[in-house]
């Protein structure tokens, strides 16, 4: 024999079979794992292309909105006069549509080419109208074919943000006057929503071409007119693909699974998103699920096995069924006394330290001879391994009853003084 040679190590039938099982099980687990991770990416995928639909959803309606207010004011058109002499026409004609107005339109406006008002919705005050010469969408308007916007617009401190849309106004191939409708930015949001249940912390986002806030659902006057967390090269990448999705912050730092989607109407994105917790809770519930399912096959596994080879050499190893016959048959003879005697240990020891330390604690953040006779002797014992008592405990009141009380009182009065202490001394006594 070879005395270098290390001997083998034998495992036995059962031991063996214990692994076997232990072995197939934790494979089992892994591949549930597996299968559940890669089914979470299926559905954050599913989430994603899901809000992709709904911020398109809610870009239609942001064209059929804005189509609306096209409508309106190519309608108008037709019965309003060019020039300044029909002003007073114009302005009943616009006062007595205000009614037929698209929702949250503040005013409309003509203008003759030189950027007069000829005609307002609004009662104006006495002396001079309004003049647009100088605005942007008024400019822009007299060279387009079609509707120009200029958003977002706060013509005062405190005015609700606007949007203004523009048109020409044609006789043939002449430009004769423009047309204008003011719109509540504020409220565009919801007018759009593609949802009545959008969950708890979604948000609406319109962004124009420029990057700034148009519109958004949550603390609207705090972001509109405010530049979104996006640079331009995106923006105009996104402005190119018209569909979209993206995971991030956002400007108040909660994480959300965007869709992204183009309006045709104006060179605006239309941002919808839900909070990431909210959008993968469903998918981390069923991940939950798997998991514990995979543990208790395991577990269930583990037992069978254990079950197998305890019956196959119970004086070797025990069994989950013996332990549980053993267990039933001392439960009123062995369990349920230890049990109340463990009660009774807890409820005297546990009441003892209540009633000696919250006196004692309260004494010493009120009293200064108290406290500075105690404190060292509290801390000290406070911050000491009681397990270092316990031989002394032992002597002084042998095996027993009293024992295991006096160990209850040693662990829990110096922690109700030190608490109590504490508590009280943060109370102004005045």
């Amino acid at each position: 024999m070879n005395p270098t040679k290390r001997p083998r190590v034998r495992f036995g039938i059962q031991l063996r079979m214990l692994l076997v099982t232990f072995a197939l099980g934790s494979l089992f687990v892994l591949y549930v794992g597996y299968s559940t991770a890669k089914q979470a990416g299926r559905d954050r995928e599913s989430v994603r292309e899901q809000m992709r639909l709904t911020a398109a959803l809610a870009a239609s309606r942001l064209d059929d909105h804005i189509g609306d207010i096209r409508q309106f004011m190519n309608g108008l058109s037709a019965a309003l006069g060019t020039s300044v002499a029909a002003t007073a026409n114009n302005d009943a004609i616009l006062r007595s549509t205000v009614a037929q107005m698209p929702a949250n339109t503040l005013a409309v406006q003509l203008w003759d080419l030189d950027g007069l008002s000829i005609g307002s919705s609004e009662q104006l005050p006495p002396g001079p109208r309004p003049n647009a010469e100088e605005k942007d969408f008024f400019l822009a308007a007299l060279n387009a074919d079609g509707l120009v916007t200029q958003a977002p617009l706060r013509l005062h401190k405190g005015d609700p943000w606007t949007a203004v849309f523009a048109l020409p106004i044609k006789r043939g191939d002449r430009v004769m006057a423009v047309i204008s409708a003011t719109r509540r930015l504020d409220t565009l949001p919801q007018a759009i929503s593609p949802a009545e249940d959008l969950p708890p912390g979604a948000v609406i986002s319109i962004v124009d071409d420029d990057g700034l806030f148009v519109g958004r659902s949550l603390d609207p006057d705090r972001w509109i007119g405010r530049p979104a967390p996006i640079d331009r090269e995106l923006m105009a990448r996104r402005l190119m693909e018209s569909r979209g999705s993206s995971e991030s912050s956002g400007v108040d730092s909660v994480a959300r699974i965007f869709g992204i989607a183009r309006s045709r109407a104006v060179p605006w994105l239309v941002y919808v998103g839900i909070p990431l917790e909210t959008a993968l809770a469903p998918a981390r519930a069923r991940t939950r699920e798997d998991v514990y399912l995979g543990l208790a096959m395991l577990a269930i596994g583990l037992l069978i096995a254990w079950q197998v080879v305890g019956a196959d050499n119970p004086y070797a190893t025990s069994s989950p069924l013996a332990v549980f016959k053993s267990f039933a048959s001392g439960y009123y003879t062995e369990v349920l006394p230890a049990f109340g005697q463990t009660l009774a240990t807890f409820g005297t020891g546990f009441g003892i330290s209540i009633v000696a330390g919250v006196p004692i604690g309260l004494a010493m953040a009120r009293i200064r001879v108290v406290r500075v006779i105690l404190e060292p002797y509290v801390n000290t014992f406070y911050s000491l391994p009681m397990v270092a008592l316990f031989p002394v405990l032992l002597l002084a009141f042998g095996i027993g009853f009293p024992l295991r009380v006096a160990a209850t009182v040693l662990f829990g009065i110096f922690a109700v003084i030190v608490n109590t202490y504490i508590g009280a001394s943060s109370i102004d006594p005045a």
